[in-house]
């Protein structure tokens, strides 16, 4: 059901669109209902309830002209150059054809391309979705009908999976599938997650799709994608690699089902280019409360985002320039907020690590907000046409007056602009979620990030958790799991040229990179700056920015 909504007030006028950003190239993902809407924030219709006439779509000329900024190296032998593990999807149509392999991938280049030494498939395979069409899967990605052992993690009941499932019993292959268990009402499996276990490594895919089609092709999605190398004797320790390590294996073992979660110590994570934040059901209390959802991702911030001095302050909620401290929400699904949980969820956003112990580690000062979603125009006129605004069943209810001034809409921020990233947002409606802080600094007046998170949550309560009981429960319905990204991190680790085939990561060699990295580390926090790719990176310090791109 798609339905025009008009907004209590107009559109402001004053108000420019997000900039596009990785948050605005990767922001969304499905929701599957029977019944949604889609948010038409326009104010350029005529009242009369019908949509204005229909704008031409982009030539293929068009869609072939590219933003002019320097492209980012796909080697990672740059000194300097930040190495990202986040990646769009490769569109069926309009995928940038001069995309380097550190842009764009398919499913394809996930599960077909080994980046085990000997180039043979995964000996185990985990392939958890809300929605899977597991027999399209394995059309699409043909090792996985051979893969000795398959786990399936679902969340709709398994309809598109039984087919496919009785075909590998047949061949005599373990395919074993599995519902996590729902303790709370309304709650569901949402997360988007793919392991490949190989004799000498493995491979790990947070995703922002449903294993469907329409996912895969046609919506803007994001991936991160890592693999890591057996652990050893020599394996340097380090907190990060294990947290990410101990926190998935915790988060598949509430999850239930076959998989042995024990298999993941025999890897090295120590390179892990992101953190994991992940929900699961159930009324969390004590140490627990800040292990998942929202708080998850506050005590992230908390230890890893920190802002440069010159870091500006808000602008306001209700109109003016996206120029100063801004939060921005993404989502193609919302909940049924409050105006008390809004302020909760916030204050998690807010967090940096100059954030007061004291007050739970939330920020005193608040960034400007800003809720983006594709207007009912947009759904229209992309590709998919109407049928994309099944993947954003935002319901009347919950579209409620005082959200009003936070609204804008997704896409570029100028309506002329024909560079491939703007083009595509317009004809590949969003269907991932992303939430990330940025602002405006230096003589260059670059958007920066301190932070970024990709995944399955939605911008609910459902998703994220609601604190209870003066702070000391953490409800939580859904599963989801995304992943943070944090240049503060990203600056310590570099492409390993041991293991070219596969998209490994190390710790910085020791010498004069290492040695750079190091002192800018101390002297000022470092900064995602989108600059047309999703690896598009650079460290910001005070009153200055200074470009990570190799040739910039």
């Amino acid at each position: 059901q798609v339905v025009s909504i008009k907004s209590p007030q107009p559109f402001p006028t004053n108000r420019q669109p997000l900039p596009y950003s990785p948050a605005h190239q990767m922001s969304l993902l499905p929701l599957s209902g029977a019944s949604g809407l889609v948010i038409d924030l326009d104010s350029s219709d005529d009242g009369s309830g019908k949509p204005a006439a229909k704008r031409p779509r982009h030539q293929d000329s068009q869609i072939l002209a590219r933003s002019p900024v320097a492209p980012s190296s796909s080697s990672g032998s740059q000194p300097g150059a930040l190495q990202v593990p986040l990646y769009l999807n490769r569109l069926l149509e309009h995928s940038d054809p001069t995309a380097r392999h550190d842009e764009e991938l398919s499913l394809q280049d996930v599960f077909e391309r080994h980046p085990s030494k000997d180039g043979k498939g995964p000996r185990e395979a985990l392939v958890a979705n809300f929605m899977i069409d597991l027999s399209w899967l394995l059309d699409e990605c043909p090792s996985l009908r051979t893969t000795p052992r398959l786990v399936v993690l679902q969340g709709d009941g398994a309809q598109g999976c039984e087919v496919a499932v009785a075909e590998r019993v047949g061949s005599g292959l373990e395919t074993l599938v599995h519902s996590p268990p729902l303790p709370i009402q309304w709650g569901t499996h949402h997360s988007k997650l793919a392991l490949l276990l190989y004799d000498d490594c493995i491979r790990v895919c947070v995703r922002t799709f449903n294993d469907i089609y329409a996912d895969a092709h046609c919506k803007s999605q994001a991936l991160y994608v890592q693999d890591f190398p057996l652990r050893t004797a020599s394996s340097p320790t380090d907190s990060f690699g294990t947290d990410f390590r101990v926190y998935l294996q915790k988060y598949l073992r509430r999850c239930g089902g076959p998989f042995d979660v024990s298999q993941l110590d025999r890897y090295d994570f120590g390179s892990a280019g992101a953190a994991l934040v992940g929900s699961v059901p159930g009324y969390h209390t004590g140490p627990e409360i800040r292990q998942w959802g929202h708080m998850r991702l506050r005590e992230l911030l908390a230890l890893h985002a920190r802002l440069p001095p010159d870091w500006p302050a808000a602008a306001a909620d209700g109109g003016g320039s996206s120029d100063g401290d801004t939060v921005a929400c993404q989502f193609s699904s919302l909940g049924s907020l409050t105006p008390k949980w809004l302020d909760e969820f916030r204050a998690t956003l807010s967090t940096t690590t100059s954030s007061s112990v004291a007050s739970g580690g939330a920020a005193a000062a608040r960034p400007a907000l800003r809720l983006v979603v594709p207007t009912v125009e947009q759904i229209r006129d992309s590709d998919e046409g109407w049928l994309s605004g099944v993947s954003v069943p935002i319901r009347r209810a919950n579209v409620k007056d005082w959200l009003a001034p936070f609204w804008c809409r997704w896409g570029p921020a100028e309506p002329g602009d024909a560079s491939w990233a703007a083009v595509r947002a317009q004809v590949a409606m969003p269907h991932v979620k992303s939430y990330c802080r940025f602002a405006r600094l230096g003589p260059l007046r670059l958007f920066a990030l301190p932070w970024l998170c990709v995944g399955s949550h939605n911008l609910s309560r459902a998703a994220w958790g609601e604190l209870q009981k003066g702070g000391s429960q953490l409800c939580i319905r859904s599963y989801e799991l995304s992943v943070a990204l944090f240049p503060e991190r990203l600056r310590h680790l570099e492409s390993d040229p041991d293991r070219p085939q596969g998209r490994f990561l190390r710790r910085r060699a020791g010498g004069a990179t290492a040695a750079a990295a190091d002192v800018a580390a101390a002297a000022a926090p470092a900064l995602l700056v989108p600059l047309g790719g999703a690896t598009a990176l650079a460290a910001a310090s005070a009153g200055a920015v200074a470009r990570l791109l190799p040739g910039a």
